[in-house]
C-alpha cells in the first residue's frame, strides 16, 4: 500500500505557501500512479500540519489536535478512469485536478 499526503509542500502559519498563495498538489503522484501496476493508495487528507510546526519553527507545538480523513483508492481503477477521460498527454493534469478536488472535498478542516 502507498500512503500519500497530497498537500505537496509545508504551509506557513497563515495556511498559505511562502509566496502567499494557496497550496497546490504536486504532480509527482501521477508518476507513481502510472508506474505502480496495482494495489491501493491510502490518501490522507488533512488541513495541513502548520499549526503543529510551521516552516522555520524549530520545536513543534505539543498537544495539538491533528485531523485527517483517509481515503482508500484502487490504483488500477483510478488510473484507468483518469486515462479514459484525459488520455496519456493530459494524465498528470487530470491527476492534479482530481486530487485537488478530493483534498478540498475531504479535508476535515480549513486552516
Amino acid at each position: 500500500m502507498v500512503i500519500i499526503m497530497p498537500e505537496g509542500r509545508m504551509m506557513r502559519r497563515g495556511g498559505l505557501d511562502k509566496n502567499g498563495k494557496p497550496m497546490t498538489v504536486r504532480g509527482g503522484i501521477a508518476d507513481l500512479i502510472q508506474k505502480i501496476p496495482h494495489g491501493r493508495i491510502l490518501m490522507a487528507h488533512s488541513g495541513g500540519l502548520h499549526h503543529v510546526q510551521a516552516p522555520g519553527q524549530l520545536i513543534p507545538r505539543l498537544f495539538k489536535t491533528v485531523q485527517m480523513r483517509l481515503e482508500s483508492i484502487d490504483i488500477q481503477q483510478y488510473r484507468e478512469s483518469l486515462l479514459s477521460r484525459s488520455g496519456y498527454k493530459g494524465f498528470k493534469t487530470a491527476v492534479i485536478k482530481d486530487i485537488t478536488f478530493r483534498r478540498n472535498r475531504f479535508c476535515p478542516f480549513k486552516a
